[in-house]
């Protein structure tokens, strides 16, 4: 039997995308996206709600396709582009990560050069 005419009996005479995807075993971008999202906001009882709501079954091809958008989103990032159609949450995400990142770097720089004109203060006094 061919893969059309498996899809075809599987979905009783129609072809749906969402019963195709089952049968292929294919896990939806969106899906990944969402289980990427919960991980930054650290809500692991969502991410137990889309893995029990979803069809997955193979949890090796999930981690792959995680890690695939992981490295996706940190391209994306360093070349400053969007080319692998991230979702807008990701581009605030990252947008947000380089403020708080300069400003991060910005205050233990002024912090340091503190000290530095502290401990002189200290030793010429």
């Amino acid at each position: 039997m061919s893969i059309l005419e498996q899809c075809i009996s599987y979905g009783n005479g129609e072809l749906k995308k969402a019963e195709i995807m089952d049968l292929l075993g294919v896990i939806d971008h969106s899906t990944v996206d969402d289980i990427i999202l919960n991980l930054l906001n650290n809500s692991i009882q969502n991410i137990n709600q889309i893995l029990n709501n979803s069809k997955i079954s193979n949890y090796s091809k999930l981690l792959d396709l995680l890690i695939e958008r992981v490295f996706q989103v940190s391209l994306s990032r360093k070349l400053n582009s969007n080319e692998y159609n991230l979702p807008l949450e990701f581009l605030v995400i990252m947008f947000l990560f380089r403020i708080f990142s300069s400003g991060i770097l910005f205050y233990y720089r002024q912090k340091n050069r503190f000290i530095l004109q502290f401990q002189n203060l200290i030793t010429c006094s």
